[in-house]
């Protein structure tokens, strides 16, 4: 019988708390393979990851899809502490990086 989402969730936190590659309780990185084999499933669409990471965030655990790469299809299982403590960029860096916008709103992509 294939786990529930919230069931998975758990093990994720589990698996957070393991002891491996030489770090315990760090972030880590897992195959879709392996979390559809998690799951139970014989296939893992995108509309059940995109309501686990739903139901990650509540539980303060970020689940980000890092796509196809070397390694294959990648998911970074990260707890949202971890991202409140990373640094800022600094208003004074943004201004030095930053250009006037461009009035020809026609060169912007379009999110279509």
């Amino acid at each position: 019988m294939a786990r529930t989402d919230d069931e998975v969730i758990e093990v994720l936190r589990e698996i957070y708390a393991e002891k491996f590659g030489g770090k315990e309780s760090q972030r880590f990185l897992i195959s879709w393979g392996d979390l559809r084999a998690i799951y139970g499933f014989r296939k893992l669409f995108y509309s059940r990851f995109r309501q686990l990471t739903e139901i990650a965030y509540t539980k303060r655990f970020y689940l980000w899809d890092l796509g196809e790469g070397e390694s294959g299809h990648l998911i970074a299982v990260i707890k949202t502490g971890t991202i409140d403590r990373w640094r800022r960029v600094p208003k004074k860096i943004i201004e030095t990086h930053s250009i006037a916008p461009d009035d020809d709103e026609s060169i912007e992509d379009d999110d279509d």
